[in-house]
């Protein structure tokens, strides 16, 4: 849309909140967005005008839309004006104290800066969810772009030595680290929480029994296939060669090294050595006497799930770098390899991108197995409703049309799906787990590590439990550390981690979908004429 204006005075006050509400209903946002904006352009616009003193004060209204970020921008001259800042002394006037509880309650929507003489407020109405995607995706475009400028105009080979050394090499490093200081407790906790919530499901009865009994062996079977997958593609060789001087030794640890390796000695060592190994076995230890304590232990499994919540928070405020982080890697990784890191990066997307049809076979094969349902119904139905998980790339925000796919086109009862999906999300990770097994045997045979059975066993153990975390890459650098693989391996994949999400988010949709459905089946559920419809 093109950028709409309106200028606002006191006299047109009342008109602005009908104004507003037919702009942005324009732009499918919800209710609830709309009037924070009308509140927050009234309240933000009063406090101006009482600021400024005059009878003739006007503000420039106008609604901006910037890649599906939706904002409205107030502009006037005047006095400074910083918001709630201006509310230091009140003189207990009620109507003061409303003004900055809506200022203070919604401070997170709003931006206020003075440019050129001018007051600004923009109010944030709508922020696109794939902005993090599209950012990654321009530094991964960006990086390529830049690696093959300075292969071009930096010609001396020590030149471009120094530059990667003391920039870009520097740059990839720290925030690697910054990284792995939260990915390995974000593991342990997450996996921690999601056996306790696992058993919980259990707990609650039949159904919460069969929805854990059905979506684990099919979660298994996809990481199965990743890593079979992942091995018929062959190894990442150009980037095996940028990073051939951080490769680590080829772990030679048998299956019984392994196992007895598992359990720690001590409560510190696995987290002192970052061994996610035994940090897993701890979550699920702990985990499982957590959801056998009963009521007594209530307020550590809240403790548990706060510690989850406040890591993911933490891993919120890396995440912005991650567009830089991919910037640098595929900067570096073009100025040795070229454009020829195109074509591996193109197989590891196909391969992904097969998950869904397989996912969608599987299904069709299960509910005609064990269902005793036709699978040519929920095989075009399932297709036809893929490109709404693909697009939003979030399993969570599509819960509701999820729900109503199920009810509407499936044919389940709606208070079985109420419970069902949300429940099964967690427990339905199998495009996440399929791609991410991908990448990380890609990976493997990138350095060339030995692959027997004894590793092949215990990397299919590790990539299972990691899957119930639902993270992606970003959970894996403490994984490939223990198995050999440079951590910084990562920095270069992580980069086409958004595209591979938006196939792996499809896949774990209907992967949740199969599953509640194959239950709902059992208890007999389903409404068969909507079912065929």
């Amino acid at each position: 849309m093109t950028d709409v204006n309106y200028d606002l005075t006191r006299q047109n006050l009342d008109a602005v909140p009908a104004w507003l509400e037919q702009r942005l209903n324009a732009e499918n946002i919800s209710e609830k967005e709309i009037y924070v904006a009308q509140l927050l352009v009234e309240e933000n616009f009063l406090q101006m005008e009482r600021l400024a003193d005059t009878e003739d004060f006007s503000v420039r209204l106008t609604v901006k839309k910037s890649f599906g970020d939706l904002r409205v921008v107030l502009s006037a001259p005047g006095a400074p004006y910083h918001g709630r800042a201006h509310f230091t002394e009140m003189n207990g006037d009620e109507d003061e104290y409303a003004n900055l509880a809506i200022l203070d309650a919604y401070r997170e929507k709003l931006k206020i800066y003075r440019k050129n003489g001018q007051n600004i407020v923009v109010v944030k109405v709508h922020k696109e969810g794939n902005t993090q995607t599209r950012r990654t995706l321009f530094g991964m475009v960006g990086g390529i772009l830049l690696g093959l400028l300075l292969k071009e105009v930096v010609t001396s080979p020590a030149d471009l030595a120094w530059i990667e050394d003391n920039l870009l090499s520097s740059l990839q490093a720290m925030m690697l680290h910054a990284l792995l200081l939260i990915a390995a407790p974000l593991i342990f906790f997450s996996i921690l929480s999601g056996i306790a919530n696992i058993s919980d499901m259990a707990s609650l009865g039949r159904i919460g029994g069969k929805i854990v009994l059905v979506s684990l062996p099919k979660l298994a079977f996809f990481v199965l296939l990743g890593l079979l997958v992942g091995h018929a593609l062959g190894g990442l060789t150009s980037i095996a060669g940028m990073l051939a001087g951080d490769a680590l030794m080829d772990k030679d640890t048998s299956l019984r090294d392994l196992i007895v390796g598992i359990i720690p000695s001590d409560m510190v060592t696995p987290f002192h050595t970052n061994n996610v190994l035994q940090m897993l076995f701890l979550a699920c230890l702990f985990g499982v006497l957590l959801a056998r304590a009963g009521s007594w232990a209530a307020w550590a499994r809240e403790g548990m799930n706060f510690f989850t919540r406040f890591l993911m928070e933490a891993m919120g405020l890396i995440l912005p770098f991650i567009p830089l982080l991919v910037l640098v890697s595929m900067t570096r990784l073009t100025m040795h390899t070229g454009l020829d890191v195109l074509l591996p990066f193109g197989k590891l997307i196909l391969a992904t991108a097969l998950g869904i049809p397989v996912d969608i076979l599987l299904a069709s094969l299960l509910l005609a197995v064990f269902g005793q349902l036709s699978p040519l119904p929920f095989a075009q139905k399932a297709a036809r409703f893929v490109p709404l998980p693909f697009s939003l790339s979030d399993s969570t925000a599509c819960m509701p049309t999820t729900m109503a796919f199920c009810q509407d086109k499936l044919g389940m009862e709606e208070k079985f799906t109420r419970f069902s999906i949300p429940v099964g999300m967690q427990l339905n990770m199998d495009g996440t787990a399929y791609y991410v097994s991908i990448v990380s045997m890609m990976l493997v045979h990138s350095f060339g590590l030995t692959v027997d059975v004894d590793f092949f066993i215990g990397f299919f153990f590790a990539h299972l439990l990691i899957s119930l975390t639902g993270i992606g890459l970003l959970a894996m650098p403490s994984v490939y550390a223990a198995f050999g693989i440079p951590t910084v391996a990562i920095s270069v994949v992580i980069g086409i981690e958004p595209i591979l999400d938006m196939f792996g988010t499809a896949q774990s949709v209907i992967g949740n979908i199969t599953s509640s459905l194959l239950v709902c089946r059992g208890e007999q559920e389903v409404d068969e004429k909507t079912y065929c419809q």
